[in-house]
């Protein structure tokens, strides 16, 4: 049972969107950190990422299993929440004075933005799930 106002698939669109320019532009480098000694950690986050926008675009046309959802969306927020926290704890100061205009803070927008969109997600899949087990 479909619901008409499928929110998180919604969501999950626009995310695969726009989640397809950063695959774009990080391809290179994520195939990059697979021969730089020491990047190993990068390059395991990065293919992280790439499952997580994945996962965006499958729950942007298909109707998965509810669980399998909650899953992608609870891997999205992880993986945002990740980046956003090592952004603050490398330049934690700046972090929380308002840094709005420059490289790292579009990255910390972004990432704190996918990880509301995410959360919000997850609720109205839960709210799903509901609506599913009342009928």
């Amino acid at each position: 049972m479909t619901t008409q106002r499928d929110i998180p698939r919604s969501i999950a669109r626009v995310l695969a969107g726009l989640g397809l320019i950063w695959a774009f532009f990080l391809a290179l480098p994520t195939i990059a950190t697979f021969f730089i000694r020491g990047a190993w950690p990068f390059s395991i986050y990065l293919v992280c990422g790439y499952a997580v926008w994945f996962g965006w675009y499958w729950r942007s046309r298909r109707h998965p299993p509810r669980r399998l959802s909650i899953a992608i969306w609870i891997s999205s927020i992880v993986v945002n929440l990740v980046w956003l926290v090592a952004l603050v704890v490398a330049d934690g100061e700046r972090a929380f004075h308002g840094f709005l205009f420059d490289e790292q803070a579009f990255y910390f927008w972004w990432q704190l933005a996918v990880a509301i969109a995410s959360a919000v997600a997850l609720f109205f899949e839960f709210r799903i799930l509901e609506d599913e087990n009342a009928a």
